[in-house]
């Protein structure tokens, strides 16, 4: 091995000093400029030494990258006799001209072209129950609404049909689409839950894309098609407008003295939450129990009831009455009903009565409250009453 690495050695300092002794020319063009470590053009004695060195290891190749024209990490003796060839020979680095940009007109991205998505679209549920209208701006930025139809008729009356589908009211939702695959994806809140709207935009006027809507665990799907939506009314940006979705009558007895609110009787005609939810001890197949919630209030004054039932085995359904006691602990059911006015809301809590599910036909409840005492008044309330509640509400969600 010793004797190998003298050879080496040997072979390596006369190549060196052949170099040294041989006069070297002025630099001609070369294909290539092995050895050439300051990149001036030129490879002259001390480059060399650099690239014997970094063959010998007594200094680092990175010394003189030029050195190691394959870039394995060591100078070979045929690259030095490539550098002793650049040293004789000459060599010019080339330099390839700067190349003058040149401008390109950007096309502007169209609804549906193959170059971008920009421009509006719309859907309708398969169940038209809800419809969506988007707009994207030519940087992909996406905005829109979900709007909610009346009574969720077939997809025939719908307003990506032209038929006679109306708003009831919309929920804003913003997002991004991706100009090049027309990806999709917004998302926006309705009375106080989040509800995403994924889809495929359609590549042409006369395509076909896909929309999803998420909203309470439930899924809406339909067809996205380009253009805007003939939606009359203009659906207003602002959820939950409009007086539909509740028909409860409240009729108050038993007023007190003391009472400080509207005891006038009144119908209840706007939901802004029907939803049955798991249970935090829900067990799949085991203990399936559900809590409901149904807040509804009145379209012409500041006045609100919720109804509130825990722990519902297999969830709500026709026939089922559930008590109003007092205190949290082994609650079935709780009313409240409260007042805003200028001087501070007014909140009554319930201590007793029932409350009674008569039916459920998919999204609608029909339900009663009898006789909720009213009383632990709370914040500005004061006094005491007896609230009776009749109606249904239609647009209950089960959250699975």
């Amino acid at each position: 091995m010793r004797c190998a690495l003298w050879v080496y050695r040997s072979t390596l300092a006369m190549t060196l000093l052949a170099v040294v002794l041989v006069p070297l020319p002025a630099p001609v063009a070369a294909a290539d400029c092995v050895g050439d470590c300051n990149a001036d053009g030129e490879v002259t004695v001390d480059e060399l030494i650099l690239m014997v060195n970094g063959a010998l290891g007594t200094s680092p190749v990175s010394s003189c990258p030029a050195g190691d024209q394959d870039a394995d990490g060591e100078v070979t003796i045929n690259e030095i006799v490539a550098g002793v060839n650049s040293a004789l020979n000459g060599c010019t680095v080339a330099v390839t001209p700067e190349a003058t940009p040149t401008a390109t007109a950007t096309a502007t991205p169209t609804s549906g072209s193959t170059q971008g998505y920009a421009g509006d679209y719309h859907g309708t549920a398969s169940d038209g129950t809800v419809a969506v209208r988007v707009h994207v701006d030519a940087d992909g930025s996406a905005s829109g609404f979900l709007d909610f139809l009346d009574g969720g008729g077939a997809a025939a009356t719908a307003p990506s049909a032209g038929g006679g589908a109306s708003v009831v009211f919309s929920a804003a939702a913003s997002g991004q689409a991706n100009l090049s695959t027309g990806e999709l994806q917004l998302s926006g809140t309705n009375a106080g839950s989040r509800f995403d709207i994924t889809g495929q935009l359609p590549n042409g006027a006369d395509a076909a894309g896909t929309f999803s809507v998420t909203l309470f665990e439930t899924t809406y799907a339909g067809s996205l098609i380009a253009g805007m939506a003939p939606l009359t009314p203009t659906a207003t940006p602002t959820p939950m407008q409009g007086c539909v979705g509740a028909d409860l009558q409240l009729a108050f007895s038993d007023v007190s003295a003391t009472f400080n609110g509207d005891s006038s009787s009144f119908v209840a005609t706007r939901t802004d939450l029907a939803l049955e939810q798991r249970a935090p001890d829900y067990i799949g197949g085991l203990h399936e129990t559900y809590n409901s919630s149904f807040n509804v209030s009145s379209c012409t004054a500041a006045r609100n009831v919720q109804i509130s039932i825990f722990g519902v085995l297999g969830g709500l359904s026709g026939g089922q009455s559930f008590s109003l006691v007092s205190g949290p602990e082994g609650s079935q059911a709780i009313i409240y009903y409260g007042q805003e006015a200028a001087s501070g809301d007014s909140v009554w809590s319930s201590s007793a009565g029932t409350v009674v599910i008569d039916a459920v036909q998919g999204s609608v409840v029909s339900l009663r409250v009898v006789g909720a005492a009213m009383t632990q008044p709370a914040g500005a309330a004061a006094g005491s009453f007896v609230l009776d509640v009749t109606g249904e509400v239609s647009n209950f969600t089960r959250q699975e």
